[in-house]
């Protein structure tokens, strides 16, 4: 998203707002990108991970078998 400093005085909300979604704000003034506002990233504990990585979804065959050949022709391409 790109924000003016009038935005972030008028709207601050909605800066806000795109923050909390992840997305990174570019901050321009005159027309010129000056800044960046990127969101806080954060951690997981090892529990969490654990919690999210048992409860994942398997991937199906066909998928794995596609993401193989993919990783297959990436290697080949070096």
């Amino acid at each position: 998203m790109e924000a003016t400093l009038t935005d972030i005085q008028r709207r601050p909300g909605r800066v806000a707002d795109a923050i909390r979604r992840q997305e990174t704000v570019n901050l321009t003034e005159r027309g010129e990108r000056f800044a960046e506002i990127q969101p806080c990233i954060k951690g997981i504990s090892g529990a969490e991970f654990m919690r999210r990585w048992q409860s994942r979804s398997r991937l199906g065959k066909p998928l794995a078998d596609e993401l193989a050949n993919q990783l297959k022709q990436l290697d080949q391409a070096q």
